[in-house]
């Protein structure tokens, strides 16, 4: 098994050990510091020291994960958002801070998820998964984050089961429209869902919802867009060989009309 150490470095490891390796030393590199997540990213930062310097008004945004989370979904989310100079704290809402995801692969988070609650984050952003999405609706301490996080209108994003499982669980989703993992399971959950394969975002109000691994990639970068402007995310789009469509992302007014798509 696989292990992937999210925090100083990165570990690679088999039957549940974890080594750790330097980070000039390997080509998979997340890299953190004692204040949040770190990208590599040379092609977006143009630094020649090995280290992104970031400001001090730099977003800010919270990736819950637990064990069954699904990793594509968490690592392509955190990724982006450091890509674009997000300040990304990963945290667990297990006992310890490395979880078992979906498919086996070992994340260790940067934080536990009591150590996250009296801090105010930009963005929220849940992963799907299962039984991942079920530990993340859990957590006493993730909900009241969540409710908080509502009531202060600060964004909250979630993806695949999350949206079903934890979101409209906690009331979150309320007269908004939203998509989730296209499952009937899931889609029943939603009040207002969006079950549609040409709108793989769907974005009303302050939460914005996606569907799964296979849109994990736009879900992040309509993240980016919200929280450091649309040029940033065309940028990383470019960079990353994605191509951009205007019909990505689906947005909702207030009254729940289709309000200008963007990326």
């Amino acid at each position: 098994m696989v292990a992937f150490v999210l925090s100083s470095g990165v570990g690679l490891g088999k039957g549940g050990s974890v080594s750790r390796c330097g980070l000039d030393r390997t080509s998979l590199w997340f890299g953190a510091s004692v204040v949040g997540r770190r990208a590599r990213a040379d092609e977006c930062r143009g630094a020649s020291n090995g280290k992104r310097q970031v400001s001090m008004n730099a977003k800010t945004a919270l990736v819950a994960i637990g064990n069954g989370s699904e990793e594509i979904e968490a690592t392509t989310i955190a990724d982006t958002l450091v890509r674009a100079g997000v300040e990304v704290t990963i945290a667990s809402v297990e006992d310890e801070l490395v979880c078992t995801m979906s498919r086996g692969v070992k994340i260790m988070a940067d934080e536990m998820i009591g150590n996250c609650k009296d801090i105010d984050y930009d963005l929220i952003a849940l992963p799907g998964g299962m039984p991942g999405a079920e530990r993340l609706r859990d957590s006493e301490t993730l909900k009241n984050m969540l409710i908080k996080q509502e009531a202060g209108n600060k964004m909250i994003g979630a993806i695949c089961a999350a949206p079903a499982v934890v979101l409209a669980h906690h009331g979150l989703l309320d007269e908004r429209n939203a998509t989730c993992y296209p499952s009937p399971a899931f889609m029943e959950k939603l009040p207002k869902n969006i079950d549609d394969d040409e709108v793989p975002v769907v974005y009303d109000g302050n939460v914005m919802t996606s569907r799964g691994p296979g849109t994990a990639l736009v879900f992040s970068l309509a993240l980016v867009e919200k929280l450091v402007g649309d040029v940033k995310a065309e940028q990383l789009a470019s960079l990353m060989l994605l191509d951009i469509r205007e019909d990505w992302t689906t947005e909702f007014t207030s009254d729940a009309a289709p309000a200008e798509a963007t990326i």
